[in-house]
């Protein structure tokens, strides 16, 4: 079985451990959903099997969360199977939390960065001509 790679754990005010899973890629990128499958089935295979336990004994008797963090709006027959995979994990006693992250440019900071950029190449070829 591959090793498990866990992104990142904290612990919530609640007590609650928490194991965070980043999903960067765009949903429509190749074999995005079996890497992650797989990976949430490593994750909560640390949590069922003990290994997270052994490795962090001081998690012991502490409610478990898996966060997905999603870079990407999911598409709707993703958001389904996050529902059913939130309601499976419930059922294990791990809860299953999806946050998603939009990182938008203002349009007003993407004005200024064209100007700034045509100012620049303007400077550039403006000093190459001149050499």
């Amino acid at each position: 079985m591959a090793e498990t790679v866990i992104d990142e754990i904290w612990e919530e005010k609640d007590g609650t451990i928490v194991l965070v899973l980043r999903q960067p890629q765009a949903w429509t990128d190749a074999g995005v959903m079996a890497t992650l499958q797989d990976r949430l089935n490593g994750y909560i295979s640390a949590i069922r099997d003990g290994v997270l336990l052994r490795k962090h004994p001081q998690y012991q008797g502490r409610p478990f969360k898996i966060r997905l963090v999603c870079f990407h709006d999911p598409p709707d027959d993703m958001r389904q199977k996050m529902d059913r995979v939130n309601h499976d994990l419930n059922q294990l006693g791990i809860r299953f939390h999806v946050m998603q992250i939009k990182i938008e440019t203002p349009p007003e900071a993407r004005t200024r960065l064209g100007k700034t950029i045509g100012s620049f190449f303007k400077r550039l070829m403006g000093s190459k001509s001149g050499v």
